[in-house]
């Protein structure tokens, strides 16, 4: 049996979407404070701004980011960075996968995003063979927003050989925030 390593790396998010009742609303709009002071400093009772996130939570890579595969020994095996993940796709073969991300628009929602720098994915791929990226999936959460307001695509998982591959690890730092709401 044959292990290599995928990471990913880079800059990326954590993003929330989530509907709110009357009682948050109400806090989210006082009028004598800008939403991300609200965000960060009054929605403890409720467990911060990760808890408003029934229509979309997701935290990975995006915008600048590369993916490494290494082998046992740590030797490179592949390097792809987001520039050029559609290079790999041919007319048999699709490496990234799109999810489009739907929210329920007609509710009040907030969005928040924590803007990261940092490792986003380790996992590991355990195989008879060599590595082949032909057995390689990219699933992209795309047009992640709400109204006018949108953020990008996010990685959201990696599979290998039709079986997701666990994230054990990922270190990031929060780099800056922006929030916005539709009411």
């Amino acid at each position: 049996m044959r292990t290599y390593k995928i990471s990913i790396s880079g800059y990326g998010s954590e993003v929330t979407i989530g509907s709110v009742n009357e009682d948050i609303k109400k806090i989210l709009s006082n009028p004598d404070k800008e939403l991300v002071e609200i965000v960060d400093e009054d929605l403890d009772e409720i467990g911060g701004w990760h808890e408003i996130d029934n229509q979309f939570h997701k935290w990975g890579a995006s915008g600048g980011y590369t993916i490494e595969i290494t082998d046992e020994e740590g030797d490179a095996v592949l390097t792809i960075d987001s520039e050029s993940l559609q290079d790999y796709d041919t007319e048999d073969f699709e490496l990234v996968e799109y999810e489009y991300v739907s929210v329920d628009e007609t509710k009040d929602l907030l969005m928040c995003i924590s803007f990261e720098k940092g490792s986003f994915f380790q996992g590991d791929i355990t195989t008879e063979d060599e590595f082949d990226i032909h057995k390689m999936k990219i699933k992209i959460y795309d047009e992640i927003g709400i109204d006018q307001y949108f953020y990008g695509d996010i990685v959201g998982e990696i599979f290998y050989d039709g079986e997701e591959v666990d994230n054990y690890g990922g270190d990031t730092t929060g780099k800056s925030f922006e929030t916005y709401k539709n009411f």
